[in-house]
């Protein structure tokens, strides 16, 4: 058996009730927006920077007027003097050891000028031989007498004639033979002289060569002696000069070398004390330079920091006054809306109250096919308008409203900051969207609303943007 339907329920299902329930619900105004007449608070927010001066606009150069430290600098070897220019030639006034040298080969006599020709007055023994007579008168003699012998033997034996003839032929004879006789004699007598001349001329040669052979002996040796003599006395005067001669070259060379060092000393100290003069000058004039860049980088830095602490102060005092304005706008808007999303959030309790009512007119399948495109249609309006208006004021940033979470990087002040889709069911469009997760930043930049964490993103380093 069903169940009987009580007196409530038949009063609802009425025509007439029904009736009212429809003419109600449909004499509500669906289409107007509950925001339409929202006065955009920003509108007469005042730009907190724009008056802002530009604290570096009567920076001066520092370096504008320093001067070149280096620039009154005097060349230290400019009146340098040449320390060699007046140096004096130890060599100019040295005179030739062998200048005056003595000849003493001059005086040498020539010891053969005296020798005398040991031949000269030599004489020719041979000039004197002459004929020898005593031979021949010895020959005479003894042909006279041999003659007279046989004559006056034979004067007894024969007569006259006979003995004439005989005779004569013995004094013949004796004549040949005394004349033999006599040549023989003569001719021994001419050997022997000839003998005795010769051997007389080899003795007197004999005699005067060896004279002339010691004659040319001793001229010899006292020639050799007067040349050893005098070679002596030239090697030694030789020696003595050549000795005097290195002596005054030793004496000029240590005092050439005396002088090039004393000299190249001078100079060398010269250059020095240049040189050390020009470094110290360097020095002094590097540390003005050095201390009048530091001064004035000093002042430099001071102005800048001077101007950059004006600056950051007047940019704090001008943030805070714009985020006091900021927040102060922020406040209006969120009562705007917070005021219009109550009357929404009313007209949506009288829509469910109406829907209910209708729905226990109609029936449980009637009423809930009527309700469910009512509803569809009415909440889909107010929903869209509702997320718009979030979404203007601020962002739902709590994990659960989003999905495909990703961390793409962090801000300067350490937030994470990730690429994310809203949910479908949220109606908040396709596409992904750069931004923070609520539960990840400061309190100060979260608003609640219906449950759900927004953020508001001008109070963190972080820019809420489409990316895809």
């Amino acid at each position: 058996m069903g169940r009987k339907k009580s007196r409530s329920q038949s009063a609802l299902s009425s025509p007439g009730r029904i009736k009212e329930f429809e003419d109600l619900y449909m004499g509500m105004d669906l289409s107007q927006n509950p925001y339409a007449d929202m006065e955009n608070p920003y509108v007469q927010a005042s730009n907190q920077y724009a008056g802002m001066t530009n604290p570096y606009a009567n920076l001066g150069n520092a370096y504008e007027g320093m001067g070149n430290v280096y620039s009154g600098m005097t060349n230290q070897f400019e009146g340098m003097e040449n320390v060699f220019e007046g140096a004096q030639n130890n060599w100019a006034d040295m005179k030739s050891q062998f200048e005056g040298m003595e000849n003493e080969f001059a005086n040498i006599d020539n010891q053969y000028a005296n020798l005398k020709n040991q031949y000269s007055g030599m004489e020719n023994r041979m000039e004197e031989i002459g004929i020898s007579t005593e031979a021949a008168d010895f020959a005479a003699e003894q042909q006279a007498q041999s003659r007279a012998d046989i004559m006056s033997a034979l004067s007894g034996a024969a007569g006259g004639s006979g003995i004439s003839g005989l005779a004569q032929t013995l004094a013949n004879q004796a004549s040949q033979d005394a004349r033999a006789s006599s040549a023989d004699i003569a001719k021994q007598e001419v050997e022997n002289e000839k003998m005795r001349l010769q051997e007389g001329s080899r003795i007197d040669m004999l005699q005067r060569g060896e004279a002339s052979k010691l004659d040319m002996a001793r001229a010899g040796e006292q020639a050799r002696i007067e040349q050893m003599k005098a070679q002596g006395a030239t090697d030694i005067d030789k020696m003595i000069r050549q000795e005097r001669g290195e002596i005054d070259r030793t004496q000029r060379s240590a005092e050439e070398r005396m002088q090039d060092r004393e000299l190249q000393e001078k100079a060398r100290l010269g250059t020095l004390t240049a040189q050390e003069a020009s470094r110290l000058d360097q020095l002094e004039r590097g540390y003005e330079g050095d201390m009048d860049k530091l001064i004035r980088g000093e002042e430099s830095r001071l102005d800048l920091l001077d101007a950059q602490g004006a600056y950051d102060l007047e940019r704090l005092q001008r943030g805070e006054d714009a985020r006091l304005q900021d927040q102060f706008l922020t406040k209006d808007w969120d009562m705007q809306k917070l005021e219009r999303e109550g009357g929404m959030y009313t007209q949506q309790l009288e829509m469910d109250r109406i829907s209910t009512l209708l729905q226990g007119a109609l029936g449980a399948s009637a009423a809930s096919k009527s309700a469910s495109a009512t509803k569809k249609a009415g909440k889909s309006s107010a929903t869209g308008s509702i997320a718009s208006a979030a979404i203007t004021a601020s962002t739902k940033s709590s994990r659960p409203l989003k999905e495909n979470i990703v961390k793409i990087g962090e801000s300067p002040s350490g937030l994470n900051i990730y690429s994310f889709n809203y949910k479908k069911q949220l109606n908040m469009g396709n596409g992904t969207y750069q931004g923070v997760m609520a539960d990840e930043i400061p309190k100060r930049a979260l608003v609640h609303r219906k449950g759900y964490e927004l953020v508001d993103y001008s109070k963190i380093d972080v820019d809420f943007k489409k990316i895809d």
